[in-house]
């Protein structure tokens, strides 16, 4: 019987430190040693008390004794220990990155779609090109009441408030998209067909 298949065979079950049947050692010895010889050192380490025999039924089993495997001293086990809190702590990390995940993408499933987003950002549009209108004909001689005044620059706020409030939800579902997507966030843009206001030479600040 060569020593070398003895060696590797006991050298594999005591790395690996688990049960194993002799299909799987052979399985895993293969590209140094065949069946036979693989078989044969399984046997000796048995009748050495170097592995440990388990029949269930027609399968046999092997391992390796635990009392013959070396011990750790008490620094290794305080680093496995400290390695153990560690990756304990991380795996907690983890899961509130995991929930924190899903909360935004509760969030952004919860809003408005694009479509939606866009829709009524037209709208919003449509109500500040009539703003622009009334803040024309201020300038051009019209007479206008103080209630009127006041009804416009009231309707003024609401609209602006409403583009600011419409605005930023359509940026947070594009922000979200962009995430997924393969182009920049200004090619998705593009290619989705959205306008900003410096597309249509509007800004929030001169509304204000």
């Amino acid at each position: 019987m060569s020593k070398d298949a003895k060696a590797v065979v006991l050298n594999y079950m005591t790395r690996e430190n688990r049960p194993f049947g002799l299909n799987d050692i052979v399985a895993a010895l293969q590209k140094s040693h065949g069946k036979a010889a693989v078989s044969k050192a399984v046997d000796e380490l048995v009748l050495e008390n170097s592995l440990v025999e388990k029949v269930n039924g027609k399968q046999r089993v092997f391992v390796v004794p635990q009392d013959k495997l070396p011990q750790p001293d008490s620094d290794e086990l305080k680093d496995l220990d400290n390695e153990i809190i560690n990756l304990s702590n991380d795996l907690q990390k983890l899961k509130e990155q995991v929930r924190t995940a899903e909360s935004d993408l509760k969030v952004v499933q919860s809003s408005l779609s694009l479509e939606e987003a866009i829709e009524r950002n037209a709208i919003v549009e449509s109500k500040i090109e009539e703003i622009r209108k009334s803040i024309a004909a201020y300038g051009s001689g019209v007479k206008i009441t103080p209630e009127e005044f006041t009804k416009a620059h009231e309707k003024q706020k609401a609209a602006v408030s409403e583009w600011r409030k419409r605005k930023r939800l359509a940026m947070d579902i594009v922000d979200a998209i962009a995430e997924g997507y393969p182009k920049s966030r200004k090619q998705l843009m593009e290619d989705i067909g959205i306008e900003t206001d410096e597309d249509r030479e509007l800004s929030l600040a001169s509304f204000v």
